[in-house]
């Protein structure tokens, strides 16, 4: 065979696996938010997307996983994003040059998740949403860091929430400040409640929560 007809025949390969890759991805606009993310991991292991088509599937569909750690632990997203390189779904966004103040809403012990924000608000938006929307009465808290530039993984801004997914692992526990700590008596005495002093106090602001979901489910940032 001809280094031409070599050539060709190459260049007809790399044609076919990228008609068959972009078929493939193109398969996944069907799929339910809760089924993408492990399609995706499936179709990577078994070589069927380039790194450029891993980033591109990550970025456009990063949306649908509101809680990642429901679908693979911290350690495989690291991994999925070590593969993909830095992503994100904001045209001209580049991973920052300089140490990054990020935010993040948590409960106890949900410290060091992968995803923060840039923007203090909607971090404290999550706190309350995890405050109230938590199957038992208990803490939530802003949390404030810096973290450098290498730990930046993505940067999404689909759903206005200034998302930056970072590797926690970078830092260490004096690292994370809690700027503010909530507490449902707190709560909804920041909201105007006076909190009874009666025995059934703790019933009463269990009552009030249920009021708060319908508020506290829809983000107000970043809207008029």
């Amino acid at each position: 065979m001809s280094n031409d007809a070599g050539a060709q025949v190459r260049a007809w390969k790399l044609e076919e696996e990228r008609r068959y890759q972009d078929a493939t991805i193109e398969t996944i606009e069907y799929l339910g938010g809760h089924e993408r993310i492990p399609k995706i991991v499936e179709w990577w292991e078994a070589g069927t997307l380039t790194g450029e088509a891993l980033n591109r599937l990550i970025a456009e569909h990063w949306d649908a996983f509101e809680s990642p750690g429901r679908f693979m632990s911290t350690d495989e997203w690291l991994g999925l994003f070590d593969d993909a390189g830095f992503v994100t779904d904001t045209a001209g966004v580049t991973r920052p040059e300089a140490p990054l103040t990020v935010y993040r809403g948590a409960h106890k012990g949900g410290e060091l998740g992968l995803s923060w924000t840039t923007d203090r608000n909607a971090a404290a938006w999550f706190a309350r949403r995890f405050l109230v929307l938590a199957d038992t009465l208990g803490a939530a808290f802003l949390l404030g860091a810096t973290v450098p530039p290498w730990a930046v993984l993505g940067i999404f801004n689909g759903r206005n929430e200034a998302e930056v997914v970072i590797d926690a692992s970078c830092l260490e526990p004096s690292q994370i400040h809690a700027i503010e700590a909530t507490h449902p008596e707190v709560e909804l005495a920041a909201l105007g409640h006076r909190i009874p002093e009666e025995p059934d106090a703790r019933k009463r602001v269990q009552d009030r929560r249920e009021e708060l979901k319908a508020i506290l489910r829809e983000p107000t940032w970043g809207k008029g």
